[in-house]
């Protein structure tokens, strides 16, 4: 089967063009016929430079929002907060476009017939071929793993005229000519910001090609190539201006073919390594959009999940491989200088859910632009932590920038006081470890992160008069309860997934601490504390408590499931604790009765929470409503607006059906849904260093065989059969429904 996704218009908007990206460098395709827009965006083009934003009165009011807390003013705490625990300014910088590359054809008009605009994943390639009076046309575009280019060809059975400018409208500082074929703009992006510098080159086959002002010119030609090569002067880079002209120079150098199956070629190391196929569905003739309005019409979406699965694949490879920064919350793709949140960095979920299909889908790699980013969180955070909390070590709001600001950001009761960000981050870096058993990145990267997470926490804890510790002032992100005396309410103390990421950050650095033989006196201080945290609590009726007290919620459908953070990404509530997992499924289920999952990311967290639970066809009911109700044209999620995580939280899903090695052993098919009644799927990885091949018909396990990458033991359930396996460094190992066998 191959996933193509295939249109048969231009895109009306840039968000339903077709995204192509290599980490730094990307591109939307619209595909107009006559004149054509390319949306460029480059990773680090957010407005402005780092600032200090610390609020200098936040230390000293911090002792007297706990105590209006723990009077139960909750309203005098707010309105304290919001003047003395705000960030000074309030607001992060957007993210914004590099910029377009407009193209415009001369008498290129005529009776248009035969489009289609198309993505190929399996490639990283997208291409529109139309016809105009019954003369073909074909363009293609890809963003250069190899060559750090956006590359465009397009040829025609006739010679085309064509030109082409830059442009940052209404931005733009300075554009002109470099040499005959090539063209520049530059500028810097808001006060403090980075340099850029952006350049294109034209290269034309049986024609000729020029400069003409600040525009490139090809003439009568029958192919016609440009380039495009974008620099900026993040992280210090004094070169960028002559490392972008010698990626032009060394692509033309290649010629576009080379360039092309160089590119393909690592595209595909990462994304092969992966294969899905559900109920043997072939690729379908129809449109992708077409797909989709089936599906809302109770058509099957078995191509359709194997589509969105391969995208969010695709997407993680094309805005976070070998590159800065991480994606953001529309990825590397952007169209407006004003962007719905900033474009920013959300890290009460959003940013966390883009690396939710990282190391389960063998792509560990592109996990790393979020380690890098988490290096500069840090520095900033531990600044924070003291200034504002006079606490050791780090910690960060939700919301960070590329400069590692993690102060509050805005001025919303409900989100701005979260102290959880570097804690959660954190713990990526555990789980990076724990699927690659890598002793060397725990032991550098991975182990100092945590410790400084876990001081924050250590000096953040409060006792009350009862001897529990609590955290606060904090939220539940971004949910509010109602108090018993009517006030509508959001800051709280030890609100439920303060106390939980906080137990799974001890849980694994204790177990890091341990393997290494370090941190001993911290585990200890902290494990005194820890033992002290609340305990999980149930509402009236069965459900877990999103706060310390059983409060009613303004929002009973409210898009956050927080207080289930303990079921997923954390491994708190599992089989082994019966009680939690019943609470759990009531919670969950009390939410979306009410409304909940409405947006595309909350909906994917849904699909992910019914596999930790066990419930495959309530997890395939919302893989299938997330394609069928938040999934636009290009198979991008909508929150709405566009908002990427919203794909990576499916894909993560769709693996997370399939199997799942959180909870002490490697189960196969923990929640297959009954419609996916035959399948294969391999390349998932399992913790432990573990490689996952699965293969079921009629709905139950077919085979399965590991490959490990040292010599380990592992536990292998299906259903409820579990044998325990011993697995020698590269050599396959079979598990089957009936019998077992090694070679």
């Amino acid at each position: 089967m191959n996933s193509i996704i295939k249109l048969d218009h231009p895109a009306a908007g840039w968000d339903s063009g077709l995204p192509i990206g290599n980490g730094r460098l990307g591109a939307m395709v619209f595909g107009q016929t006559e004149d054509e827009t390319l949306l460029i965006n480059e990773e680090t083009m957010f407005y402005g430079g780092p600032k200090n934003r610390h609020n200098p009165d936040s230390a000293q009011h911090i002792g007297k929002i706990r105590k209006l807390l723990w009077d139960k003013k909750v309203e005098d705490a707010e309105f304290l907060a919001m003047a003395a625990m705000t960030g000074s300014p309030c607001n992060l910088s957007p993210f914004q476009p590099a910029g377009h590359l407009r193209i415009m054809f001369r008498g290129h008009k005529g009776k248009l017939s035969s489009y289609l605009r198309s993505l190929d994943l399996d490639e990283a390639v997208a291409s529109v071929n139309y016809e105009l009076d019954g003369t073909h046309y074909k363009r293609e575009y890809f963003a250069s793993f190899s060559g750090n280019v956006i590359a465009y060809r397009v040829r025609g059975e006739i010679p085309i005229t064509l030109m082409a400018s830059l442009t940052r409208r209404p931005f733009e500082e300075g554009s002109g000519k470099i040499d005959t074929k090539t063209i520049a703009y530059w500028g810097c992006c808001g006060s403090g910001g980075v340099e850029y510098f952006g350049c294109a080159r034209i290269i034309a086959t049986g024609g000729k090609c020029s400069v003409v002002g600040s525009s490139l010119v090809a003439e009568d030609a029958k192919e016609i190539i440009i380039f495009v090569s974008f620099g900026t002067s993040y992280g210090g880079n004094t070169r960028f201006r002559e490392q972008a002209i010698e990626a032009l120079d060394e692509s033309e150098r290649k010629s576009f073919d080379t360039l092309k199956a160089e590119h393909s070629r690592i595209y595909k190391s990462l994304y092969d390594r992966v294969s899905l196929s559900i109920n043997d569905v072939e690729t379908p003739d129809g449109h992708t959009d077409e797909l989709l309005e089936e599906l809302r019409h109770g058509g099957k979406g078995d191509y359709l999940c194997v589509l969105g699965f391969n995208m969010g694949r695709y997407l993680l490879i094309s805005s976070s491989y070998k590159c800065s920064l991480p994606p953001n919350l529309q990825g590397l793709w952007n169209g407006s200088y004003t962007p719905p949140w900033e474009s920013a960095y959300t890290i009460n979920i959003n940013l966390q859910m883009n690396y939710w299909p990282a190391e389960v889908c063998n792509l560990p790699e592109c996990h790393y632009p979020l380690f890098d980013l988490l290096d500069k969180v840090m520095e900033r955070g531990k600044e924070t932590a003291q200034k504002l909390y006079g606490c050791r070590g780090f910690m960060a709001c939700h919301n960070i920038d590329i400069w590692g600001d993690a102060n509050p950001v805005s001025l919303s009761r409900s989100s701005t006081f979260w102290v959880m960000g570097g804690a959660w981050l954190a713990l990526h870096l555990w789980e990076h470890y724990l699927f690659t058993l890598d002793a060397e990145f725990m032991l550098q990267r991975a182990f100092p992160v945590m410790e400084q997470a876990l001081l924050f926490l250590h000096d953040y804890l409060v006792e009350d008069e009862n001897g529990v510790m609590h955290t606060g002032p904090s939220v539940s992100p971004e949910n509010i309860y109602i108090t018993e005396d009517g006030q509508n309410a959001a800051l709280s103390i030890s609100p439920a997934m303060d106390i939980q990421i906080t137990k799974e950050l001890f849980m694994a650095y204790s177990q890091a601490s341990r393997i290494l033989g370090k941190g001993e006196q911290l585990r200890a201080d902290m494990e005194a504390k820890v033992n002290r945290l609340p305990e999980s609590k149930l509402t009236g009726d069965g459900r877990i408590r999103e706060w310390l007290e059983d409060y009613s919620e303004k929002e009973p459908g409210h898009r956050h499931v927080s207080h289930l953070f303990a079921l997923h990404p954390g491994t708190q509530i599992t089989e082994k604790t019966p009680e939690l997992m019943r609470a759990a499924e009531k919670t969950l289920a009390q939410r979306i009765e009410n409304g909940g999952g409405h947006t595309g990311w909350s909906g994917a967290w849904a699909a992910n929470f019914w596999a930790r639970l066990k419930n495959g066809n309530r997890a395939g009911e919302h893989i299938l409503g997330l394609l069928g109700g938040k999934t636009i044209e290009n198979m991008l999620s909508v929150h709405p607006p566009f908002q990427i995580d919203g794909n990576f939280g499916l894909t993560a899903g769709v693996a997370e059906i399939l199997l799942q090695s959180h909870a002490g052993c490697c189960e196969l098919l923990p929640a297959l849904p009954d419609i996916w009644r035959k399948g294969r799927v391999a390349g998932l990885r399992a913790r432990g260093g573990i490689t996952v091949n699965i293969e079921w018909a009629d709905g139950k396990l077919v085979r399965a065989s590991f490959l490990a990458d040292r010599d380990t033991v592992v536990n292998v359930k299906y259903k409820d059969r579990i044998e325990t396996t011993e697995l020698r460094k590269n050599c396959e190992s079979l598990f089957y429904l009936n019998s077992r066998e090694k070679k």
